[in-house]
């Protein structure tokens, strides 16, 4: 999609532009739409496990070649990201989703540590859809 190379330009020179998903078949196609990271090729892993495995697989997703793009719900989403800092370069950037193509909808970009005070600071009601860039 070419329209991800112009969002991606948009927001490395800080150009201020609001960028609306249109709603689609998922939140998750509505976030790569609006993302401006690189989509040729991608992880989807749909919800995490909420305790066995979870430690492995944060330490993959942050490991990953690939942009990695999960969900999670309104009671676990700042403990996973919580979680995610121990494995994650403080320079990866994510952007994260609440509420996608509904009336409330968020969309938060940049690092992790970030994202976290973000979100401390609002609402975290509602389904989120994470985006890790590839390493």
């Amino acid at each position: 999609d070419p329209g991800n190379k112009l969002i991606e330009h948009l927001h490395k020179h800080n150009i201020p532009v609001e960028i609306i998903p249109l709603p689609g078949p998922s939140a998750l196609t509505a976030l790569i739409s609006v993302c401006g990271l690189n989509f040729e090729r991608f992880v989807f892993l749909a919800f995490l496990p909420h305790k066995k495995g979870k430690d492995r697989l944060l330490q993959q997703i942050a490991s990953s070649e690939l942009p990695v793009i999960f969900y999670e719900s309104t009671h676990r989403v700042l403990k996973t990201l919580t979680q995610l800092q121990t494995y994650l370069p403080t320079d990866r950037q994510l952007v994260v989703g609440r509420e996608l193509t509904k009336a409330h909808e968020t969309i938060y970009r940049g690092t992790l540590d970030t994202i976290i005070q973000n979100l401390q600071n609002s609402s975290t009601k509602g389904e989120f859809v994470i985006i890790v860039e590839g390493r």
